[in-house]
């Protein structure tokens, strides 16, 4: 009997509750164009390292993917927006990852509001991290990112149509619109 082979363990941000989406990503969801797309989802990671999320997305025949950041909202709900500009099928997925750097930057600063006054230690893993030597006030000054641990959730689809198609074709189906019979 063969041994069952090694599986990949699960990723450990987990990316739940991606909305809009049908039947669990099966069909396309539709919207006009210039219509925003509100994208949600539930994302979380054991630890305390800070987290990041974003939308991509990309346009019909486009190659490569924009990006769209999205904000925490409460708990573990995040939430951002993307405008569609043309009319085809559009593809989006949401990505999280580990801001390291972020989150250094967060418990240094608690260290600091609590008057602590050997910081060698935590000065040497910046340096490691940054790739030079920094003090406390120039990492606490720093806004870059860093990401690591990128975790993607799966492709969805979304078909953009033109505005008229919100309400024009509905129209067309009522029995009225054809003149009588």
């Amino acid at each position: 009997m063969p041994t069952p082979s090694a599986k990949k363990p699960p990723a450990r941000i987990q990316i739940q509750e991606v909305t809009p989406q049908l039947d669990c990503g099966r069909y396309a969801v539709k919207r006009p164009v210039g219509d925003p797309i509100e994208v949600r989802a539930t994302i979380f990671r054991d630890g305390h390292e800070q987290l990041r999320a974003a939308i991509r997305y990309r346009s019909p025949g486009a190659r490569g993917w924009q990006e769209t950041p999205l904000r925490h909202v409460d708990n573990d709900r995040w939430a951002g927006a993307f405008v569609p500009d043309c009319c085809g099928r559009w593809q989006y997925k949401v990505e999280a990852w580990v801001d390291r750097k972020a989150s250094f930057r967060h418990e240094l600063e608690r260290k600091v509001e609590a008057k602590q006054s050997d910081l060698a230690g935590e000065l040497s893993e910046a340096a490691v991290l940054w790739g030079r030597e920094l003090t406390a006030e120039e990492v606490l000054a720093t806004e870059d990112d860093d990401r690591s641990e990128v975790t993607a959730s799966a492709e969805l689809r979304l078909d953009v149509d033109p505005e008229r198609a919100t309400f024009g074709a509905w129209y067309e189906l009522f029995p009225r619109s054809f003149g009588g019979f």
